[in-house]
């Protein structure tokens, strides 16, 4: 979403991706594979130094089944791919923003009380990523934006995604029978994926004193 918006007519932006499908012509793709990240990556593209870093990509669970611990591997990439991440900059970036989730929270906790502390394989992964980056912002005295994420939904979502506003959508839209999981008072906060972009572009414009912060719709 953020390569469509083609803001970066003034910048040189490289798009690192393992999917081919990812190609944007106003950028250079540089692919990978496995998360096999390294430096000379950006060495043949003849890239000394990186300003800004968005970390965006990850590992996320499409159904309530693969927030399960069966999945613990496939979330364990995360934390790898930030690491690798950090050690292929041709350079120290001035900032980092990372897009992180509000899965990092322990269940049940709500409002101004949420505690840290994941019990699911993806929270956990976005918990030690953080950790991660931290550790690399302090050390190198960079300026990291975390961002954690509720829900989102938008245009350009895979299939096989269950969540609510794209399932009731398609079950509409082929006159299926809606199903609603539980009493019905559970509630979700849902975010525009355009509104989630104006926060990560936002992020990386604002040069105040701050470290992390939750994004959500305001009502849920």
């Amino acid at each position: 979403y953020i390569t469509k918006k083609n803001l970066f007519v003034n910048d040189r932006v490289y798009l690192l991706t393992s999917k081919k499908q990812n190609i944007q012509k106003n950028f250079d793709c540089l692919f990978y594979d496995d998360y096999a990240l390294n430096i000379s990556m950006f060495r043949k593209q003849g890239v000394q130094s990186i300003d800004l870093v968005f970390h965006l990509g990850a590992a996320t669970p499409k159904t309530n089944k693969e927030y399960s611990d069966l999945y613990l591997d496939k979330y364990a990439f995360n934390v790898v791919y930030t690491s690798n991440l950090l050690s292929s900059l041709p350079s120290i970036p001035q900032k980092i923003v990372f897009s992180s989730s509000v899965s990092v929270y322990k269940q049940g906790s709500s409002g101004e009380n949420l505690e840290i502390g994941s019990r699911e394989g993806y929270g956990w992964s976005k918990l030690m990523s953080e950790s991660i980056l931290k550790k690399y912002a302090k050390k190198n005295n960079v300026d990291l934006k975390i961002l954690r994420f509720g829900q989102m939904y938008g245009e350009g979502e895979e299939r096989g995604y269950e969540k609510i506003i794209s399932t009731f959508v398609r079950k509409i839209m082929n006159g299926e029978r809606l199903t609603i999981f539980g009493d019905g008072t559970i509630k979700r906060s849902q975010l525009y994926v355009y509104d989630a972009v104006k926060y990560i572009l936002g992020a990386a414009k604002d040069n105040s004193k701050w470290e992390c912060v939750n994004v959500a719709a305001e009502k849920a």
